[in-house]
């Protein structure tokens, strides 16, 4: 199992899990929180390369007809609301993102599946949901500190979905990014401790490997758990 899909497996323990606290990424209008941001630095190879793993829980609305009909397991079935997995996986080369921002739009689709039961049928539909994703990246230096010659990487997301601001807050939630976070993962490059401070809308950097980072929409210890292990290209910076 590779390094992306233990971090993958951690995230979803802590981040998905019943019980933990939900951050919505919603449409954008009158105080909504629409937009996030994961920002980092990182000491990088001639031959950098950023792998990103936008991931987020898109919630669908569950049709049953009849109201209370029973699946193959005798179970009842009732109308509501279901969240499912959905992941936007761009990946760049350092030296692009120096010379340039670049912008990711991307439209996950909207769906309607159906499916037959004995005396019934669950449907199950999902709207879509606009995001757009920019990257950029910046050289910049530490006076006084070892680790001259740092990168300065920034990620922001947002949620550009149109949509009528008459719908009920249900129908929002429907077209919101749930528990947005990232996973960004480094060839030939290693984090170091961010030198700014948290914000609003920033995600919370938590180091998994010398390479590897989880962007956390509550806040997480480094290296929680001992799950990755990963490659350890090097520590992060210390000095």
């Amino acid at each position: 199992m590779s390094d992306v899909e233990l971090a993958r497996d951690l995230a979803d323990s802590l981040l998905l899990a019943a019980g933990r606290p939900r951050r919505a990424l919603a449409p954008p209008g009158p105080g909504a929180a629409s937009r996030v941001r994961a920002d980092c630095a990182l000491r990088a190879g001639p031959s950098a390369l950023v792998r990103m793993r936008l991931r987020f829980l898109h919630m669908q609305a569950r049709r049953v007809e009849p109201d209370g009909v029973t699946d193959c397991h005798g179970v009842a079935l009732h109308p509501g609301d279901e969240a499912v997995p959905e992941e936007i996986a761009p990946e760049y080369r350092l030296a692009d993102l120096l010379a340039a921002e670049h912008t990711l739009v991307r439209v996950v689709p909207a769906r309607r599946t159906v499916e037959p039961l004995v005396c019934g049928r669950v449907v199950r539909s999902r709207w879509p949901i606009h995001v757009l994703v920019r990257t950029r990246a910046e050289a910049f230096t530490r006076a006084g500190r070892r680790g001259q010659g740092l990168t300065r990487l920034n990620i922001e997301v947002l949620n550009v979905t149109d949509w009528p601001h008459s719908l009920d807050p249900d129908e929002s939630l429907r077209r919101s990014l749930l528990v947005p976070h990232l996973i960004v993962a480094l060839d030939d490059a290693v984090f170091v401790p961010p030198d700014r401070p948290h914000e609003r809308d920033d995600l919370w950097p938590v180091l998994l490997a010398g390479d590897l980072m989880l962007a956390s929409p509550v806040p997480l210890p480094d290296r929680p758990g001992t799950t990755v292990t990963g490659r350890r290209a090097a520590d992060a910076e210390t000095g």
